[in-house]
């Protein structure tokens, strides 16, 4: 028999170091979300996996935070490598990321675009949803109460001067502006200038009716 003689070193290399992973946990539709890691290390590469593959290039670590920008819906993770070993961890966060529906856009319209001093103009949606809540805008703030959808058209009577538009909101507090932003615009009656002509005339002569004051941009007809 024979004795076996030497040695040998064996190295241990170490893991990446555990961080956290967070981001929403829902957004709504057209609003991608970031996904961010806490922290990382530098000479460790980081890998964004979705739905079990890789969801772009790894990122290399920087000794600060990662993001991944405009993330849609499904499951993440992150795998983490060291760079000069391959040693790999696949961080325990698990983050699962829902897309909710946003409001089906309709036609916002007036009846008028202006009106004269004593009459207003109505408003329209040309449909709407429900389950979702229509909130008319003037000057940019709320006017009146929001309106719950029908399934039909929606309709604000006798508005005044100003900008109106309509916000949509579900109930996934996912909101849309309608299609259409309204500037209503009250135009003022001509001026009332007094009229005088002579009570009678003899036959076979003329005579003038006169005004008193006209106005540019106002046509007068006289009957």
């Amino acid at each position: 028999s024979s004795n076996m003689t030497g040695s040998a070193i064996i190295e241990v290399y170490p893991l990446p170091v555990h961080q956290n992973l967070t981001a929403p946990a829902e957004y709504c539709a057209g609003s991608p979300v970031t996904i961010t890691l806490e922290a990382s290390e530098s000479d460790i590469n980081y890998q964004l996996r979705k739905d079990n593959s890789n969801e772009g290039v790894a990122l290399a670590g920087t000794g600060s935070a990662l993001t991944w920008a405009s993330m849609t819906a499904g499951e993440y993770t992150v795998v983490a490598t060291t760079v000069d070993h391959s040693c790999v961890l696949a961080l325990d966060d698990t983050i699962t990321i829902t897309e909710n529906p946003v409001p089906v856009v309709y036609n916002f319209t007036a009846s008028s675009l202006d009106f004269c001093n004593g009459s207003n103009v109505d408003l329209n949606l040309d449909d709407s949803e429900i389950g979702v809540d229509y909130q008319l805008k003037k000057n940019n703030a709320d006017e009146g109460a929001v309106v719950p959808g029908t399934g039909d058209p929606l309709v604000w009577e006798d508005m005044t001067e100003g900008e109106y538009q309509v916000v949509a909101t579900n109930a996934d507090a996912c909101a849309l502006t309608m299609n259409g932003a309204l500037t209503i615009t009250n135009r003022p009656y001509p001026v009332d200038f007094e009229i005088s002509a002579p009570a009678d005339y003899c036959a076979g002569t003329d005579f003038v009716i006169d005004l008193a004051g006209s106005e540019s941009l106002v046509n007068y007809q006289l009957i």
